[in-house]
């Protein structure tokens, strides 16, 4: 377990994170009020439809298409992830995308609260539930057992979007946008469902 922690901790990405969210809570910890919590809640919350929105749509949708840009830099690089899950370099998000949407979630924010410490605590927030995020995409891939059993379900339904379908289960840090939007399915029922249809196909092809 330990050299596995050591691992993930020995990356410029985690390590710019974890002082990312270090200053982020020192900041915030000037000024503590029900506020400044309430906010910093929101973040963890919003961080779990972002989670979602990026993974489905950015990493597996249509828009890196329409953006010829983004189709060598964002889905090429999340496609090799999914030809070979255990390279690092796919296991934890890449510094050069974290950064800017924390910038541009701090920037959101300042425009809707009009108040930087606020919007501090805000992407501080998101930053908190961004780590945890790593840590439980890094840990699906690396042989841990996972303390918890909310860890080990975790594990377990994060690599059901490898090995199953990767048009089903998106999320890393919870399932409820998954049943939100349509996108969990049951994993026993989706196996049958699949091999059905390699059958179908099998039997078709034979037949021409």
């Amino acid at each position: 377990m330990f050299k596995y922690i050591r691992e993930f901790w020995n990356t410029t990405e985690m390590i710019a994170l974890g002082l990312f969210l270090f200053l982020g809570l020192s900041i915030s910890v000037f000024y503590i009020r029900w506020k400044l919590l309430f906010i910093f809640l929101t973040g963890i919350v919003c961080f779990a439809i972002i989670e979602y929105v990026i993974h489905r749509f950015l990493f597996h949708g249509s828009l890196p298409e329409k953006i010829k840009f983004l189709q060598p830099i964002i889905k090429n690089w999340h496609d090799d992830h999914h030809q070979d899950p255990s390279e690092l370099k796919g296991i934890l998000l890449p510094a050069w995308l974290t950064v800017p949407i924390l910038f541009l979630l701090l920037k959101a924010a300042q425009l809707v609260v009009r108040d930087i410490t606020l919007s501090i605590a805000f992407v501080t927030g998101v930053s908190g539930a961004l780590l945890y995020h790593e840590w439980r995409h890094f840990s699906a891939h690396r042989p841990i057992e996972p303390l918890t059993p909310i860890g080990k379900w975790l594990k377990v339904y994060h690599l059901q979007h490898h090995t199953i379908n990767k048009q089903y289960w998106f999320g890393v840090t919870n399932p409820f946008m998954d049943f939100f939007f349509g996108t969990y399915r049951n994993p026993q029922k989706q196996v049958q469902k699949q091999s059905s249809q390699r059958m179908s196909r099998s039997r078709a092809s034979v037949l021409k």
